[in-house]
């Protein structure tokens, strides 16, 4: 299955966007738009999926999780103060994890609200460990 328009750093939404304005200002679509738009709905009317992911508007649940734990990963890193094992990391992880959904304290580079953007954060020790070890 082919994947609709990249997500990385709003590339669909830009579009959409770029669309509204044109479309306001009665101007012709320029022709990347026109292309995006064809393909968009060619996929959608295919059954590839829901409309807005194959605008590029939604990333599959697939993608979603791969960046949160890629995310996860990254505040890993970020939380352990010195090269640990992954299990320590995951410890010091899933304390990171706790002390964010009590006050909103995300680790110093940012990732655990980048993780949970992308959905669900698993908490334990053991299903962070599994992510980290993955990596």
């Amino acid at each position: 299955m082919d994947d609709p328009i990249s997500l990385h750093e709003g590339a669909a939404q830009r579009a959409l966007t770029r669309l509204v304005v044109t479309l306001e200002a009665r101007q012709p679509i320029p022709e990347d738009l026109t292309r995006w738009l064809l393909t968009s709905i060619g996929r959608y009317r295919r059954g590839a999926g829901a409309l807005d992911w194959c605008l590029g508007l939604r990333m599959s649940s697939a993608e979603a999780v791969r960046r949160r734990n890629e995310a996860l990963r990254a505040a890993a890193d970020c939380v352990a103060s010195a090269p640990r094992s992954e299990w320590g990391r995951a410890g010091r992880l899933a304390e990171a994890i706790k002390n964010y959904k009590a006050e909103r304290a995300d680790c110093p580079c940012g990732h655990l609200t980048r993780a949970f953007e992308f959905g669900i954060v698993p908490k334990t020790q053991r299903h962070l460990y599994e992510i980290i070890r993955r990596y």
